[in-house]
């Protein structure tokens, strides 16, 4: 659509340019036939002054003719008459001359109308030209609008992918970190159930291997055993409470649920990198098109310039 655009207003502005010569030459055709009417005008005239000069010659001569009949009446004869071809011929050459005269007042009628005709063509064209060129005007700012427009876009762009990349960067460090807590978390936790399994193995034991009556010293040793293991399960318990504190849980299932949606998380921080990617890919390729409508305008402006 812009390139049928650019090249009716070229070829309007070549009608505009020609224009002004076919003017002109109307111009100078009828400066022509009106020197040329002129020359005619004069001409005529003259031939008016001489005629009737020569008429009144014939009518000196008729009226010597008249008052002095004498030898030479023969040879004035024959000059009257030669005077009077010569006015035949005089007339008839007026006659010529009014011809050439009506002619030139009709090419000047003709000529007179194509001037009119193509002075309100020039001002047809002039208001097109001006219009051409306020559109002109209007693509350009449409262009800077885009520039800014692709300018904001480039660094939303790279705000995106520094926020992303700050955020991988976050999500990945916590992980690592949830992770080496949890992995010691769990390697304590291990450590203290295979101790408290060896203890617990132990004084059972020493249990079965020495018989006690109610009565005796030893009577409250499961008592203690019981302790000590409600002791390490305490224990465990504030291992969990510090491990849900680090996790920002409230219970056990939602510790295992965090643990478990940490696939997802990166999961979604690789959703969010393809779309951002994706909308890498189509910023550029509206940059693309800028460019190439920006190169249809220089190109444009370039050629009526030169015009």
């Amino acid at each position: 659509g812009n390139e049928r655009s650019v090249e009716k207003v070229l070829q309007q502005r070549r009608r505009a340019a020609s224009a002004p010569c076919r003017v002109k030459r109307a111009d100078s055709a009828v400066q022509a036939s009106e020197y040329k009417l002129h020359d005619l005008v004069k001409r005529l005239n003259f031939l008016q002054h001489t005629t009737k000069q020569r008429e009144t010659r014939l009518a000196s001569l008729k009226q010597q003719l008249d008052e002095a009949a004498s030898e030479k009446a023969q040879e004035e004869q024959m000059t009257i008459e030669q005077l009077q071809q010569e006015l035949i011929a005089l007339e008839n050459e007026l006659d010529r001359v009014g011809v050439n005269v009506s002619e030139a007042e009709s090419v000047k009628r003709r000529y007179s109308a194509m001037t009119t005709t193509l002075r309100g063509e020039a001002a047809s064209y002039k208001t097109t030209l001006d219009g051409l060129q306020s559109r002109l005007a209007e693509e350009k700012e449409s262009v800077r609008k885009l520039r800014e427009s692709r300018k904001n876009a480039e660094r939303t762009r790279d705000t995106l992918r520094s926020k992303l990349h700050d955020a991988e960067e976050h999500a990945y460090e916590t992980k690592r970190d949830r992770e080496k807590r949890l992995y010691e978390y769990r390697r304590r936790a291990e450590e203290r159930r295979q101790q408290d399994l060896g203890a617990a193995a132990d004084r059972r034991l020493s249990l079965l291997r020495t018989p006690t009556r109610r009565d005796s010293p030893m009577a409250p040793l499961s008592h203690d055993s019981q302790d000590m293991i409600e002791g390490e399960l305490e224990k465990f318990q504030l291992v969990f409470a510090k491990l849900k504190d680090v996790l920002g849980v409230t219970s056990v299932d939602e510790v295992l649920d965090r643990l478990t949606s940490q696939g997802n998380t990166r999961e979604h921080l690789r959703q969010l990198r393809s779309v951002t990617l994706e909308e890498v890919t189509r910023l550029k390729q509206e940059k693309d098109q800028l460019h190439e409508e920006l190169h249809r305008v220089k190109y444009a402006t370039t050629e009526d310039s030169a015009k």
